[in-house]
């Protein structure tokens, strides 16, 4: 069956909103994506409100469940909604960022970015070789499917501004909840100056999400077959990938680019 999006206008009188126009030129679930951002940025869906079922959403724009899935894989990657067992998608945020970033980052007030990264690369990848053998199946639902929203966006969007999303959903795989939030820190603290800097020209690089995304998968086949050490090794390689963007781009002392190198070296070999 053809799909044709068309402006819902309201779904009924309890969701009712002006939805803004969007670019017929990009794909189709984009444009259902563009049209619930617009509606969660102008306060029609609010901070911890509900999104309407999947099958309103549908026949609201005249297009498929599957089309409003990608959609909502979308928005849940870049951070604005989460999927609530039993409940369905409730908004977490109207800006696209992770709901965690703002949560602990004055605890690391007085650390340097290589800081942040040194300890990112000896703890995350322990968790999730620690994910791996015991996961989270409720926890790993959700990142199967946010990662599904980062290749939509991966795949011809403007939207996918980080991959710290990703990050939030593949430590909380992991059963050990002081683990968690220890990482979960770390990740809020990634989101300093210097870190925005790098993930803006890493995703404007044609090739560097493509690769990015490709090294979550791993991460999440390797969760998914039970495989610590192929968990760990692919993670690692993954933020080594980041830390050479970051050396890349910020503006480094001496000192901080000394141990960036020292970093990439130690870690591409143990990884």
């Amino acid at each position: 069956m053809s799909e044709n999006l068309h402006n819902p206008g309201s779904l009924d009188s309890d969701h009712a909103h002006v939805f803004h126009d969007v670019s017929v030129s990009k794909p189709l679930f984009r444009r259902v994506a563009e049209q619930l951002i617009g509606a969660i940025e102008a306060d029609h869906y609010p901070v911890g409100s509900m999104l309407p079922k999947e099958k309103e959403l549908a026949e609201a724009f005249g297009v498929s469940r599957s089309s409003v899935r990608e959609a909502l894989s979308c928005l849940q990657f870049e951070g604005y909604v989460e999927t609530r067992q039993g409940s369905g998608t409730v908004v977490i945020s109207k800006v696209d960022r992770a709901s965690y970033v703002t949560q602990h980052v004055s605890d690391f007030s007085g650390c340097g970015a290589i800081d942040i990264m040194e300890a990112r690369l000896m703890i995350e990848p322990e968790v999730i070789a620690i994910a791996s053998r015991e996961p989270v199946a409720s926890e790993l639902r959700v990142l199967k499917r946010i990662l599904f929203g980062m290749e939509r966006d991966v795949d011809g969007s403007e939207h996918g501004h980080s991959d710290l999303v990703v990050h939030g959903a593949l430590v909380r795989v992991c059963p050990n909840q002081l683990l968690v939030r220890t990482a979960e820190s770390l990740l809020s603290a990634s989101n300093g100056d210097a870190f925005r800097v790098a993930r803006a020209q890493s995703w404007e690089d044609p090739i560097i999400p493509k690769e990015w995304l490709i090294h979550h998968q791993t991460i999440v086949t390797a969760v998914v077959q039970r495989d610590p050490i192929g968990a760990k090794r692919a993670y690692t390689e993954h933020l080594v990938s980041v830390l050479d963007q970051l050396r890349k781009s910020a503006v480094l002392s001496v000192g901080e680019r000394s141990r960036a190198d020292y970093l990439m070296e130690r870690y591409r070999v143990e990884g």
